[in-house]
């Protein structure tokens, strides 16, 4: 599970990311 997990939290952070800086636009 820990090997998978900091890729997927990596595009869950990037898509959190994209989505705050959409949502200050």
């Amino acid at each position: 599970v820990f090997e998978v997990a900091p890729d997927l939290f990596m595009v869950d952070v990037r898509k959190a990311a994209g989505d705050t800086l959409e949502y200050h636009k």
